[in-house]
């Protein structure tokens, strides 16, 4: 016979099987692909000086996108010191040559954004074309 008094059973949580966030990053390197034809990495280290991340990277077209999440809840990217760590690391990627496209976590997956990449895509082409063939 249990002598234990009758406590009642903590509940199981359970974990959610899919993250949202992750499930419209998967959705954005998919769409990129298949609108554009270039293949985006996720977390990508631009410089092996500096432990930075860029949230997407198109490493053969030096494009970087960086989802900026909490521009209207104070966020990191918003106060101060995370504001000013962002710029260091925006201004070492700007010298280092590449474009980067900032959006919040509402336009990541917009027709915009789409259209942003496209662009520095063609700029890119453009700039190695002429540079190859001596126009610069």
């Amino acid at each position: 016979m249990n002598n234990k008094p009758n406590t009642p059973r903590k509940a199981k949580i359970s974990k959610p099987t899919r993250d949202i966030g992750s499930e419209k990053s998967d959705m954005f390197v998919k769409i990129v692909k298949s609108v554009n034809g270039l293949d985006v990495v996720k977390e990508y280290r631009f410089t092996p000086e500096r432990r930075w991340r860029l949230d997407y990277a198109i490493p053969t077209h030096m494009i970087a996108i960086e989802v900026e999440g909490g521009a209207f809840t104070s966020g990191r990217h918003t106060r101060g010191k995370g504001f000013i760590a962002d710029m260091e690391k925006y201004n070492e990627l700007t010298c280092l040559g590449w474009s980067l496209i900032r959006v919040t976590p509402q336009n990541l997956l917009t027709s915009k954004t789409l259209e942003n990449v496209h662009r520095c895509a063609e700029n890119y082409n453009f700039l190695v074309k002429n540079y190859h063939s001596g126009s610069f």
